[in-house]
């Protein structure tokens, strides 16, 4: 019976860990989520809350790092509907981009890229 139940452990287990990986926007969608759940549920631990929100903005700039962001409508949608709004700025000259999200309450960010 132990042996079945260890077969039928790694049979379902380890195609779920290497197929079952998210993508980076899901993972962006996500991650926001929960921060927002962190800053509704733990208002009263800010460690957490820092937690979620550090987890959303390394994500978020590796999304605009790589330059996947341009692609991504189903965040773009989430972030309408949390009342966020993302915006992006170009310089004169093209060198710059200027990343910012932005929400009625208190959180703003701000990315800058550089063109390489």
């Amino acid at each position: 019976m132990m042996k079945k139940m260890r077969i039928l452990f790694f049979l379902c287990v380890i195609p779920i860990s290497i197929f079952g990986q998210k993508d980076l926007e899901s993972s962006l969608i996500s991650s926001l989520l929960n921060y927002e759940h962190s800053k509704k549920n733990y208002s009263n631990n800010d460690k957490e809350e820092k937690k979620a929100l550090q987890i959303f903005t390394s994500i978020l700039e590796k999304a605009i790092t790589t330059g996947e962001i341009k692609k991504y409508d189903n965040f773009k949608q989430n972030v309408d509907t949390l009342n966020y709004k993302l915006t992006s700025y170009i310089s004169e000259n093209k060198d710059i981009k200027l990343y910012q999200l932005s929400n009625k309450s208190m959180y703003h960010w701000n990315y800058l890229q550089f063109a390489s």
